[in-house]
């Protein structure tokens, strides 16, 4: 693989987001529309304007080339104590934000095709209907993830700095936190894997960037993987199990929750990859169901000076 990671600068991924009132306002005890609803949603439209492109990314045994992902705006920002999930009142919210990360350009064409044939601005998603306040369509560069999160810092090397020099303010360690249930298919077992191991996290991310980012800047699996395996460790977490409904057939668990991965063996090369896979993960998703808006991540490396609280974000998980 290469020395140092690069990026196909034509290379680009889209963001559609479509952000949702309730068209009645608030009722108590209201239940949150979920990114599997959304998904749901988001097919309806498409197979309006292509329902062969529905067929291709419902094909079986294929990498989906799109991630879903919730974020809310609750009506009190303070945090709900916490109670007996059995009889505690939902959560008020004033709206809920879809995005639906897109990873081919035909995808893309076909949402704006059917925004703009678009007439009714009410959206029904379970027993509610929402009208939609804003629609958001933005273009986004692979490039974007090779720049380090603190802005006093320089980015990495790419193909356009025409560079090979190591990146000397690389992370050291990772803080993630696991919004919606992450879990993942692992060979070694018929069982999935509920527990994020720095290999599972890094083997899922990088076969997602092979996917998604091809020709220039493919990383060889085998050496990445035995570098991890090696030299990155889980130095704390504190995580649960949550159920996720994917469909109303298929119920799934996860991990939620929060934790942090150290880099004990330097080698400036991986550690590269690593801090662009882990930025890729918070686009993608990670693990399976991530298309149904499982596995959604943030993560905060070493470099950045957030404070504590600041990493807690408006995402709700999908509990």
């Amino acid at each position: 693989m290469n020395c140092v990671p690069h990026a196909d600068v034509s290379q680009f991924y889209y963001q559609v987001s479509l952000k949702l009132y309730p068209k009645e306002g608030y009722q108590v005890n209201q239940p949150l529309p979920t990114s599997t609803m959304a998904r749901g949603l988001w097919f309806t439209m498409l197979n309006q304007v292509d329902p062969s492109l529905v067929d291709q990314l419902h094909a079986p045994n294929t990498t989906r080339p799109y991630a879903i992902q919730r974020y809310v705006e609750w009506t009190d920002t303070s945090r709900a104590p916490r109670t007996d999930r059995s009889t505690r009142q939902r959560r008020p919210f004033r709206s809920v934000t879809f995005t639906i990360n897109l990873f081919r350009e035909d995808i893309l064409r076909a949402f704006q095709k059917f925004l703009l044939q678009l007439q009714d601005l009410a959206v029904p998603l379970g027993e509610h209907t929402y009208l939609a306040g804003e629609v958001g369509i933005s273009r986004k560069s692979f490039l974007d993830l090779f720049s380090l999160s603190d802005s006093s810092q320089p980015s990495m090397t790419t193909p356009a700095s025409n560079s090979d020099k190591p990146l000397h303010y690389l992370p050291k360690s990772y803080f993630v936190k696991f919004h919606t249930p992450t879990y993942f298919a692992t060979t070694r077992s018929s069982f999935p894997l509920r527990f994020p191991t720095p290999e599972a996290v890094a083997g899922n991310l990088l076969r997602l960037w092979n996917t998604f980012q091809v020709g220039t800047g493919e990383i060889e699996e085998k050496p990445f993987i035995d570098w991890v395996n090696r030299g990155v460790i889980l130095t704390s977490y504190y995580l649960c199990t949550r159920s996720y409904s994917v469909s109303k057939s298929k119920p799934v668990a996860g991990a939620v929750g929060e934790a942090t991965y150290t880099i004990r063996e330097s080698n400036p090369p991986f550690e590269q990859w690593l801090y662009v896979l882990f930025r890729l993960g918070e686009v993608t998703n990670l693990g399976r169901s991530r298309t149904a808006g499982a596995g959604h991540i943030r993560v905060y490396p070493s470099t950045s000076k957030l404070r504590r609280e600041q990493q807690n974000s408006p995402i709700s998980s999908q509990s």
